[in-house]
């Protein structure tokens, strides 16, 4: 119940606290972030998430970066963006302000939903 969960929440507070660590739980939500997804458990949805003051920047495809680690970074972003949206309407949706990072980067590649896992499709 809520009621119980709450009091569990303050149980572990306390034992946070007298460990000397701080921690901050909210409890009884239906829609949360984590990290860089939020997840819908009333829809079952999950998509990613950013701060609302945040600025995407990536290394600079001109850097003097390993080639290898700047031929990735486009992929790691266009796969991690597939792997934290349960459909490709929530990846299109999103896509937008990552492709314009990436470009401001000096990036040619074109983000593009990836095949999504069968988790992510049920």
């Amino acid at each position: 119940t809520p009621r119980e969960t709450e009091r569990i929440k303050k149980h572990i507070c306390k034992i946070f606290k007298e460990n000397g660590l701080k921690i901050t739980i909210e409890a009884n939500k239906k829609v949360a972030n984590f990290l860089d997804v939020t997840l819908n458990l009333n829809t079952g949805e999950y998509m990613p998430y950013m701060k609302a003051n945040n600025v995407l920047q990536y290394v600079h495809a001109n850097s003097n970066h390993p080639p290898v680690v700047l031929k990735n970074i486009p992929k790691g972003v266009n796969k991690r963006l597939s792997e934290i949206s349960s459909k490709e309407e929530v990846f299109n949706k999103v896509a937008p302000q990552y492709q314009e990072a990436l470009e401001k980067s000096g990036y040619k590649h074109k983000l593009q939903c990836e095949q999504l896992t069968t988790t992510a499709k049920e």
